[in-house]
């Protein structure tokens, strides 16, 4: 009861700044766009996208600070897990074989599930993609942090099932540094991190987004690997319809 009081005073104290910085923001973000528009030279118009996208990050920031002031509105719809992962699972694999261009991640390999089972989800898709690009770009600074020396292969790999109760589940494991048992229950704790230029926020944003839709978040081992499990509940989950040969249902 008394770290839910704190967290909901934090959350106040949250929501007060993010208002006060989100003003002046807008504004800086309106006038540097302006700018970059007259800009004359090459180097002034270099300068002023570098600004854009400050302001930009900087907006994302207090973005994700809000998450933490209430519960995330859904725009629920209705998701095919087939399409859904085969987005993901491109958009990750860009962002390892990114990864995978420095010298210190030579041997990173990312994996997804080769046989993911054919459901549809009611979900807010873009908050779902959310949480789980914040799971796998976790994973990969944990792969990131092994020693350059160290030649093993690192592995990131996303999976998914059914559950016993019929959610459905998201698994995103890692072979990666781990977690500490002693700081292990405090990870979805909001501003919590062990990392020098971490936030403290992902994790938290993860819980939340999980929460909004009746799921969980779950961090546990399987030997070497680091695994997340995101749930999805069985209410939200339904089979995709079979079409017949002449295209309707059967």
């Amino acid at each position: 009861m008394a770290r839910d009081r704190r967290l909901r005073a934090m959350g106040e104290m949250i929501a007060q700044i993010a208002h006060e910085l989100r003003n002046p923001l807008g504004s800086l973000e309106l006038f540097s766009s302006l700018l970059s528009r007259d800009a004359s030279t090459p180097e002034s118009r270099e300068y002023l996208g570098h600004m854009v996208t400050s302001i930009a990050s900087m907006d994302r920031l207090i973005g994700n600070l809000l998450y933490h002031t209430r519960t995330p509105e859904l725009q629920e719809g209705t998701v095919d897990v087939l399409p859904f992962l085969r987005r993901l699972a491109a958009d990750f694999e860009r962002m390892v074989r990114s990864a995978a261009g420095s010298r210190s991640a030579r041997t990173l390999t990312f994996h997804s599930d080769p046989d993911p089972s054919s459901v549809l989800l009611r979900v807010d898709e873009e908050l779902l993609y959310h949480a789980l690009f914040n799971l796998v770009s976790n994973g990969l600074e944990a792969l990131m942090g092994l020693s350059p020396k160290e030649e093993r292969p690192r592995e990131l790999r996303l999976e998914t099932g059914l559950g016993p109760s019929g959610e459905f589940l998201f698994f995103v494991r890692d072979d990666g540094t781990g977690i500490a048992p002693d700081v292990a229950e405090r990870i979805f704790d909001p501003f919590f991190t062990t990392r020098a230029k971490g936030t403290g926020l992902g994790l938290s944003i993860v819980h939340n987004i999980a929460m909004a839709h009746g799921g969980e978040i779950r961090y546990f081992r399987d030997g070497a690997w680091t695994v997340f499990s995101l749930s999805i509940p069985p209410g939200r989950v339904q089979p995709v319809p079979e079409i017949g040969n002449e295209g309707g249902e059967r």
